[in-house]
């Protein structure tokens, strides 16, 4: 899979454009992997700064958003399977200039207020185990991981970030659920119910 999108709005020189690769491998019947790339520039896009002020001011910022993944399902039979997901989210933005947004629409470029520059990098890891054990009965362990950082200081390269990311504290989960159902129907005949 494959795709390209492209934007843009005239009056404030704002555009855009995205592109994802996806390709995926079947090795078997059971066995399925998928990795994922998308990178999207945005350039001029506006956001609000300084949100507690009784005047609206905008920022104008150029945005870099990367995301990697990896997808994999091993079904063992019709009733199991195991699926594993790894995703790499990084995004920063830049701003360039300020404006104030006046009451009839329009906006005059503004130096008073400033707002910090960000750089955002998440990593997760979902692995997932689930045995459907009877029709409508399921039985799942989930493991997630999962690490976010946030700083002002926008670093362009994408492995620095990457490396930079696992000095962040991470955040483990390990979940259980056991669905059962059970019919009235066939408990009522086995006791003779009526």
């Amino acid at each position: 899979d494959h795709s390209f999108g492209y934007w843009f709005a005239k009056s404030l020189g704002q555009k855009g454009y995205s592109y994802s690769i996806m390709p995926r491998i079947r090795f078997s019947d059971k066995f399925l992997f998928i990795y994922s790339f998308t990178q999207e520039f945005e350039y001029n896009a506006f956001a609000r700064v300084a949100p507690d002020s009784t005047d609206v001011y905008m920022g104008m910022r150029d945005i870099i958003t990367i995301q990697n993944s990896i997808t994999g399902q091993y079904t063992f039979n019709a009733k199991s399977f195991i699926y594993l997901y790894i995703r790499h989210y990084w995004s920063s933005y830049k701003y360039n200039s300020y404006y104030l947004l006046n009451n009839d629409g329009t906006i005059n470029q503004n130096n008073t207020v400033t707002a910090k520059n960000e750089n955002v990098n998440f990593f997760n890891i979902d692995f997932v185990y689930q045995w459907n054990f009877m029709p409508g009965s399921v039985l799942s362990l989930v493991w997630k991981n999962s690490i976010g950082k946030e700083e002002d200081n926008v670093e362009y390269n994408y492995f620095k970030n990457f490396s930079n990311v696992w000095s962040t504290k991470q955040t483990n989960s390990l979940s259980f659920k056991l669905l059962y159902y059970l019919d009235y129907q066939s408990i009522k005949k086995k006791r003779g119910i009526k």
